[in-house]
């Protein structure tokens, strides 16, 4: 694992800095030998929970999706954390968590995903107003969009889920 450095810069007074750390931690997770995945994760908790600013949060929380795991245990309890820090915080925070549960339904097709999951995930689908802009850039208009990605992913087809979100004023979703 030779990520040491880039905790040591989660550390960081300089937001930009501590997102791109992340970046690199993320990066590093997603190519972590399945023996160092574990401590990995446990230190990717810790800078988790000292963060303080969304965009950086948002990076943190997409290495759970994309993480190298061993087993469905380590998914379904990544599956979990994500679930859980998806129902709170800024948007920023909630689109990372969202990006993180699609990546990490799409990367393991065949493992069944939680009843858990598919209601978040149903609810992040219907997240915030109707909204009007299709901007890419929009936070509020990406967490429905990848929402319904990862639904998508999981074959998941609620009837209620799938009509509410084509009222949505986003062509995207």
């Amino acid at each position: 694992w030779q990520a040491g450095h880039l905790f040591v810069q989660m550390r960081n007074s300089n937001d930009v800095v501590r997102k791109e750390a992340a970046y690199g931690i993320v990066v590093k997770l997603a190519d972590t030998d399945e023996e160092l995945i574990k401590p990995a994760l446990i230190e990717l908790r810790a800078c988790l929970d000292r963060e303080k600013v969304a965009d950086v949060q948002a990076v943190l929380l997409e290495g759970w999706g994309i993480a190298k795991y061993t087993n469905d245990e380590q998914r379904a309890e990544a599956e979990a954390i994500l679930i859980d820090e998806s129902k709170r915080g800024q948007p920023a925070k909630i689109l990372g968590a969202t990006k993180a549960l699609e990546a990490l339904i799409r990367l393991a097709p065949r493992r069944p995903v939680s009843d858990a999951a598919r209601v978040r995930l149903r609810e992040l689908a219907l997240y915030g107003n109707r909204v009007q802009s299709a901007d890419v850039q929009n936070v509020d208009a990406r967490i429905p969009r990848v929402a319904m990605m990862a639904l998508q992913a999981a074959r998941d087809t609620h009837v209620a889920t799938l009509r509410g979100a084509s009222d949505q004023g986003d062509w995207q979703v």
